[in-house]
């Protein structure tokens, strides 16, 4: 018991200090404007900070979640893409579901 609550604020440090490293790091990337555009092949991502765009296939996709806040695209355990539903209108938010639907299942 004491080695572990001896350890567990260096571990908390240890932490804290990857992500602030990671942010500073990487801080153009985590600042720039994407766009994601959904179709019935897959998904398209451009970004500011970057010339050319990216495309993955549904079938790249390992699973998509819906959460009360956004859509969960993961390409595998370490890699996923984040769409705030924020970003989404409300007149096309059932036209997204539908695409995710008809996608993700297959």
């Amino acid at each position: 018991l004491m080695l572990v609550s001896a350890l567990l604020p260096f571990m908390v440090l240890t932490a804290e200090f990857a992500v602030w490293r990671f942010k500073v790091n990487h801080a153009k990337e985590l600042t720039a404007h994407r766009t994601l555009s959904l179709t019935e092949d897959g998904v398209e991502q451009t970004r500011d900070d970057r010339q050319g765009k990216g495309f993955e296939k549904w079938s790249d996709f390992d699973c998509v979640y819906e959460t009360a806040t956004l859509f969960m695209f993961y390409r595998s355990a370490k890699q996923l893409t984040l769409l705030p539903k924020r970003a989404i209108s409300d007149e096309l938010m059932p036209e997204v579901r539908k695409i995710l639907e008809c996608n993700t299942l297959k």
